[in-house]
């Protein structure tokens, strides 16, 4: 077994501050009076009255106050030793079988990486170094996790956090910032109001994925009632797994729950919410839905249900809000230098986006080309200058 050591001994600054704290200590620790001179000091001081204690009391004094501040010194000092004190390179990594709380369960059998301490969407550590970005959500073999959950809350700052960096502050934002969901949700799409009693609709494309045109993308869209919120809500995605070898939830890392039994959300009136799914056709695809989206809410009879059925649509016969929800996604896979961005370019989503602009487009849809504009040209001018740093 190996040896356990003290890691406060391995710090200079811990040993230093050991050195003084013991001097201090053995400063106090000189021979107490005895205890029947004590108390005949006592009793002499209190014939005598106040200010003219003997010397043995005024020096019983001094060594109490000299005690009580060693002490008090002494917590002081572990508290800073404590604070200041970083773990080795072993502690700040998962090992096998470990798991930071906000990683979801890997089913599939794969292993646990490695995390750091979350700082929080976009801030950045004491030393300046944000850190790598939060691990995205992988894809799913759809035979082993049929079912996927997303959760209704809306990220509302998502857009502007990265308006902010881009335009105001003149850089890319760091990774963590780009919340691709909330980036996602950050525009409003002409869903169709509910139908009869239902509490929400329900709409389901399936296009060509624009930055891997061998899977698909699905949306999901969800609309409330203008008039009445719904409560307790839970959405189910059922993914055929015929028709689907592979999914991925796209920008809700840390969110995506596998687990059939999700809580409900109250979904706000009025309320939309868009959800995409990355798809991995399965070879021996069939003619069945693609996957089957359920709505429980706790209203009395509170049930919908959709399939996704047909074949999937090329991109540019996509409806436009689907492209443009696509754009925005595919923008933040670039901001995110996400692993699963495939052939994404900041061209091809400032043509998407131009594209899907609608006849009159909202203020939020025409300064996206301004965040894209400005995206692009950082970009370039990083790799301008890790060109020239490699180059001296």
């Amino acid at each position: 077994m190996d040896e356990i050591t003290n890691p406060l001994e391995e710090r200079p600054f811990a040993r230093e501050l050991g050195d003084v704290l013991r001097s201090a200590v053995e400063q106090t620790r000189t021979e107490p009076p005895p205890v029947h001179s004590l108390a005949r000091s006592l009793e002499r001081a209190r014939r005598l009255g106040p200010g003219r204690a003997n010397p043995w009391l005024r020096y019983h004094r001094a060594a109490t106050a000299a005690a009580v501040a060693a002490v008090l010194f002494l917590a002081f000092g572990l508290l800073l030793i404590c604070w200041h004190y970083e773990p080795g390179d072993g502690s700040q990594t998962a090992g096998p079988g470990a798991r930071h709380p906000s990683s979801p369960a890997h089913e599939d059998g794969g292993e646990d990486v490695a995390v750091f301490v979350d700082h929080g969407p976009g801030r950045a550590r004491a030393d300046g170094f944000a850190g790598p970005a939060r691990a995205e959500e992988p894809f799913l073999d759809a035979a082993r996790n049929p079912v996927s959950t997303f959760p209704l809350s809306v990220d509302a700052t998502a857009y502007q956090d990265v308006r902010r960096a881009l335009l105001e502050e003149k850089h890319l934002p760091a990774a963590d910032a780009v919340r691709v969901a909330g980036l996602i949700n950050s525009f409003t799409y002409s869903y169709p109001e509910p139908a009869n009693v239902e509490a929400a609709s329900l709409t389901l494309d399936l296009a060509q994925c624009p930055w891997n045109g061998a899977h698909h993308l699905a949306r999901i869209g969800l609309r409330a009632r203008p008039d009445a919120a719904v409560l307790g809500a839970e959405v189910q995605v059922a993914f055929n797994v015929r028709r689907v070898s592979a999914y991925r939830l796209i920008g809700y890392e840390g969110r995506q729950s596998r687990d059939s039994d999700a809580v409900g959300e109250p979904l706000g009136a009025g309320q939309a919410v868009t959800a995409l799914y990355e798809i991995v056709p399965a070879n021996d695809a069939d003619e069945g839905e693609w996957l089957t989206v359920k709505m429980r809410y706790r209203e009395p009879g509170g049930r919908l249900s959709r399939s996704l059925t047909g074949q999937a649509k090329k991109l540019t016969e996509a409806p436009a809000d689907f492209r443009f929800a696509a754009a925005a996604a595919e923008f933040g896979l670039l901001l995110r230098d996400s692993e699963y961005r495939g052939g994404a370019t900041y061209d091809a989503v400032r043509i998407a986006a131009r594209e899907s602009l609608g006849a009159a487009p909202d203020s939020r849809r025409a300064e996206f080309l301004a965040l894209v504009d400005a995206a692009d040209q950082l970009n370039t001018a990083r790799k301008m200058l890790r060109k020239e740093a490699k180059a001296s």
